[in-house]
């Protein structure tokens, strides 16, 4: 799920939700039981007050918001190849 500030262009990817947690930035925080049975489009506020949107993220968004995991290249011979 996407959430998106109704004035700013904050947006926050959440992960998977389960009842017991909550999604936090600086605008606050949400309780995914807050979020959970909600439709796209509606308004959830966050314990600070600010008004956030829930959107399905398209492809690219999804991408542009998920932190990247990178695998280090851990043999020098292998990063030899690489550079090659």
């Amino acid at each position: 799920m996407l959430l998106r500030e109704v004035r700013d262009k904050f947006s926050v990817l959440t992960k998977p939700l389960h009842p017991s947690k909550s999604v936090h930035s600086h605008h606050g925080y949400i309780s995914h039981n807050d979020i959970i049975g909600k439709r796209v489009w509606e308004a959830v506020e966050t314990n600070k007050g600010v008004r956030v949107t829930l959107h399905e993220p398209t492809l690219d968004e999804y991408i542009r918001y998920t932190t990247r995991l990178v695998t280090p290249v851990r043999y020098p011979l292998a990063l030899n190849f690489l550079a090659i």
